[in-house]
Order: structure tokens, then C-alpha cells, then sequence
């Protein structure tokens, strides 16, 4: 129940979560073609997300017509970002982007706005939001980041309302709930929903029964595609702001996990058990 850099094809994983052609590609989308920031510089976490995300970052980029400067990856306990910084005001790009995971790399934000600034290199992340970084930020360091997610806090819908509510109460806390409560509580929904579809708890049962299996979910609806075992679902691009949460810009409806239908096909091969990558 999270987001992943996709690929994995195999009846027993099930995606209820983001993956790059859902997300990366209408993030990608929104700057390089709306914006015009085509020049881009590419900071990643130097694990198997950061590195596969990365080359659907270039990929999305390059098909945009943008240029992708620069690819640097780093390791989850690195939180110096000066020499990085140093780089990028070298080498001038029109944006930044950012695929940094994890407490030690959320220093990366403080150190960008103390020297370059958002205002003068917009920076853009597929991963700004998930740790709910923009809640202990400040207002000057996290606002102004552009995003895709499958939930925010904001989202004006009853679903979403309901549930964030429903998620304080729950807690006792009035935290940010965020995209990890919200795809927890999708999960755990559709794999009821495949249970009452198959009218059996057992995995083989439920893993038979999940395709088509649908959640009206607080991000939007949720649709398991047969072919991948991965969602189809609404994605919302965001900017975060000054009140340690996200403005709405639009929603992207029902987007297919297309990266990984374009390499899995559980239908055809049900034996398949493995994860493609993408080779630039």
C-alpha cells in the first residue's frame, strides 16, 4: 500500500499505490510543457526507487522536449547537500528535481532555500509530502513545491473530508494524515472488497477474485487492473504552501498504471514473477 517505481509483475503483489506512469509522467507534464522549465537537474535517493524513478524522470522529460542536465544519487544517510548546491547553481537549470527520500535528505530542502531559493530555481518532487516533510519545514523552505499525488489533506471531496476527519478522531492527534493513512485504508478495502467478491479470506481466493475489484476511495476511485494487479486511480497535482499542506491544481482522472501494463500481463503470463526496469 504505498508508492513504488513500479514494474513488478506477479499475482501475489498487489499495487494499491502510485507508480512512475501515473505519477511522474503528468508532474513532468505540468513543468516542462505548461511551465517551460525544460532544463532540468535530476536529485535522486540511491536505492532501487530513486535509481528506476530517475530513468522515468529522464524519459518523461526528454519525450517533453526537455534536457535533463544532471542525475546525482545519494545515499539515505547523507544530509551535506552543499556540494550538490554547488552544482546546480553551475550548471544553471531552469528546475530541480527531487526524488530525495527519508529524514537525513529532508535536510536537502533547508539547505536549497538558504541558498538558491525557490524563487529563483523552482524545484519539483515525486516524493515531497509522503513523509509529511511541509509539516516541520518551515513556511519559507516548504512552499512553493510542486507534486502528483493520489491524496492530500485539502482535497475538496466528501470522501476525502470524511476521511481526514475520520483519521483525527481516529489518532486522537491533529496531525496531517496524509498519502500513507490514505493508501493503508484503500488497501485494506479493496483486499475486503476482493473477499466479498470471492466470499473467501484464503489468498488464492482473494488474489483470483482482485481483478476489477473496486474502492470509492478518498483519493478517488480505485480499480485493480487484471493485467498489472496494479491500481487504477485519480491523481491530484498540488503545490505545497505556507500552512504546512498542498493547493490544489488539477486532477488527472483515472490514470492507468501504464509503465507497468506496457511490460506485464498477468492475463497472458499468470507465472510471471518478476520486476522489468526501464533501459534508457
Amino acid at each position: 500500500n504505498a508508492l513504488y517505481e513500479g514494474g513488478v509483475c506477479d499475482r501475489r503483489h498487489m499495487c494499491s499505490g502510485l507508480v512512475p506512469g501515473q505519477q511522474v509522467e503528468p508532474l513532468v507534464d505540468y513543468v516542462v510543457s505548461e511551465k517551460g522549465l525544460k532544463k532540468g537537474y535530476i536529485l535522486a535517493a540511491d536505492y532501487n526507487y530513486g535509481q528506476i524513478t530517475s530513468k522515468w524522470m529522464q524519459k518523461f522529460i526528454r519525450e517533453k522536449g526537455g534536457e535533463d542536465v544532471a542525475v546525482e544519487f545519494f545515499p539515505l544517510d547523507v544530509s551535506n547537500f552543499a556540494p550538490a548546491i554547488s552544482r546546480i547553481q553551475a550548471a544553471k537549470p531552469d528546475v530541480v528535481w527531487s526524488i530525495l527520500v527519508g529524514s537525513a535528505h529532508n535536510a536537502f530542502y533547508r539547505q536549497y532555500e538558504a541558498s538558491v531559493g525557490k524563487a529563483n530555481i523552482p524545484l519539483a518532487s515525486c516524493m515531497f509530502g509522503i513523509g509529511r516533510e511541509q509539516t516541520f519545514l518551515s513556511a519559507d523552505e516548504a512552499a512553493g513545491i510542486v507534486n502528483t499525488t493520489a491524496f492530500h489533506d485539502e482535497l475538496q471531496t466528501e470522501q476525502a473530508q470524511k476521511f481526514v476527519k475520520a483519521f483525527k478522531a481516529y489518532s486522537g492527534e491533529d496531525d496531517y494524515a496524509g498519502d500513507y493513512a490514505e493508501y493503508g485504508y484503500r488497501g485494506v478495502h479493496v483486499w475486503a472488497n476482493a473477499v466479498r467478491k470471492a466470499k473467501d479470506a484464503s489468498p488464492d481466493a482473494v488474489i483470483e477474485a482482485l481483478p476489477g475489484v473496486q474502492f470509492d476511495a478518498p483519493g478517488g476511485l480505485v480499480t485493480v487492473d487484471g493485467q498489472t494487479n496494479h491500481a487504477i486511480m485519480d491523481i491530484h497535482l498540488v503545490r505545497s504552501n505556507r500552512n504546512k499542506g498542498f493547493d490544489h491544481i488539477e486532477t488527472f482522472k483515472q490514470r492507468a498504471p501504464a509503465d507497468t501494463q506496457a511490460v506485464c500481463d498477468l492475463t497472458k503470463n499468470p507465472d510471471d514473477n518478476q520486476q522489468y526496469t526501464l533501459q534508457l
